[in-house]
């Protein structure tokens, strides 16, 4: 009975994996710039960014066990980073989406929602500030686009 007690507590401790006591780090990859998205309804509104999958679906420990699966991102994966992703979409870490880009991957989300005639959406590019030699992060670059919904039904 002691040995299966025993067994018990070891067992898991070197089969599963305990966030944040994971073997991978925390930020093993040293991310050095992140995409930041804000979504905005034509009153003004600001809406939750995953409602048009501009989420940010950023894990550190890229290999777990057990996971959650979020909604896709424009990030380009669904699920943990680099698990599940999908090519056209995928945005660049370190510079702005393009238009074309954005208007691609929010016009599904926008097919569902018929009743908004458009959304703006702000970007921001959070980085690694040169001019700080190294030391802070900042807004290195922004952009801001009006996207139509071409299945508005006002």
């Amino acid at each position: 009975m002691t040995v299966f007690c025993a067994l018990t507590i070891i067992v898991p401790l070197f089969t599963s994996d305990y966030f944040p006591f994971s073997p991978m780090p925390m930020f093993s990859d040293s991310p050095r710039s992140l995409i930041l998205f804000a979504a905005y309804l034509p009153d003004g509104t600001r809406a939750d960014p995953a409602r048009f999958g501009l989420q940010i679906n950023y894990v550190a420990n890229v290999h777990p066990k057990l996971s959650a699966h979020p909604p896709a991102s424009l990030n380009g994966c669904t699920g943990v980073m680099g698990n599940t992703c999908y090519g056209d979409n995928l945005a660049p870490v370190d510079r702005l989406v393009s238009e074309d880009t954005l208007r691609r991957h929010v016009e599904p989300y926008l097919q569902k929602q018929s009743d908004i005639p458009w959304i703006r959406i702000e970007e921001k590019i959070l980085a690694v500030d040169p001019a700080s030699g190294g030391q802070r992060v900042a807004i290195t670059d922004r952009g801001e686009w009006k996207i139509a919904n071409p299945y508005y039904r006002g």
